[in-house]
């Protein structure tokens, strides 16, 4: 059974594509803030997030009356966000490297970790220092709670691969989180 924010999604979708521009602000409305902390976590900075999610809205809102299936429309729409965010993070690689994951491999072959034990606003800063792959598979599911399937949708992979970044990213959480506890025991 769909839940009620799916359901209004839907019917907003469906606003749209007959042309409703009220449909078309109360899609902004609703998914705004769940876009912008998406694309934030992928791109370096507020401004290009900004720009990333300016295009993003130009392209939903040109091809929205293309979308078959309505249900569809969170993972489409965070499909458009991921590649115009890959896209700028192309036009800014010329400018600055990628940060690496300060991580040793050594330390990710412990069990599967959880986040939880962790405070959420750790998480949300440590998220950052992970490499773009992992930030991106970490918000899509803990934060939007998106199923593997339509995480490997929104991000063009396979869904074993969504279940390794997953994996990794997770244990790289984990070692940060847990190496910051130790800096302040100390």
């Amino acid at each position: 059974m769909k839940d009620l924010r799916a359901i209004r999604e839907e019917v907003l979708v469906l606003g749209c594509q007959s042309g409703d521009a009220e449909s078309f602000r109360g899609l902004v409305e609703l998914m705004e803030a769940h876009l912008f902390y998406f694309v934030r976590r992928l791109v370096s900075n507020d401004e290009t997030a900004l720009d990333v999610m300016q295009d993003v809205w130009i392209q939903v809102f040109r091809k929205i009356r293309y979308l078959r299936e309505p249900s569809k429309f969170r993972q489409w729409i965070f499909r458009i966000a991921h590649d115009t965010a890959v896209s700028a993070i192309r036009r800014e690689r010329g400018r600055r490297s990628e940060p690496l994951e300060a991580v040793d491999p050594k330390e990710l072959q412990s069990e599967e970790p959880e986040l939880h034990g962790f405070d959420p606003s750790d998480v949300h800063r440590v998220i950052l220092e992970l490499n773009v792959k992992h930030r991106e598979v970490l918000t899509l599911y803990y934060f939007e709670g998106l199923s593997y399937s339509d995480i490997a949708e929104v991000v063009g992979v396979p869904i074993g691969v969504v279940r390794s970044r997953l994996h990794y990213a997770k244990k790289a959480m984990e070692v940060i989180l847990t190496r910051g506890e130790q800096h302040e025991s100390a």
